[in-house]
């Protein structure tokens, strides 16, 4: 007997994956940017995936790496 699968949570849909010059764009860096990020030790930047020995890029990932490095100057200013 199969389950009823109507009732089984589902996945939010994946946003595309973004290849290295793609995700240099999004990040406003030059292209090689992003995988000299990934072979500095240690390696610094946003997450990646590797698919089928493929480096891509969500863009949450990257979205949430710009978020990692805001900061506000004024909260640096003591009132």
């Amino acid at each position: 007997m199969h389950a009823n699968r109507q009732n089984e949570p589902h996945a939010p849909p994946l946003e595309p994956l973004l290849d290295e010059k793609e995700a240099a764009r999004f990040l406003g860096v030059a292209e090689g940017t992003p995988g000299n990020w990934r072979r500095a030790n240690p390696p610094v930047g946003p997450a990646y995936v590797t698919v089928e020995g493929v480096i891509r890029y969500a863009p949450a990932d990257l979205g949430e790496y710009v978020t990692s490095k805001r900061r506000d100057p004024r909260a640096a200013v003591a009132t």
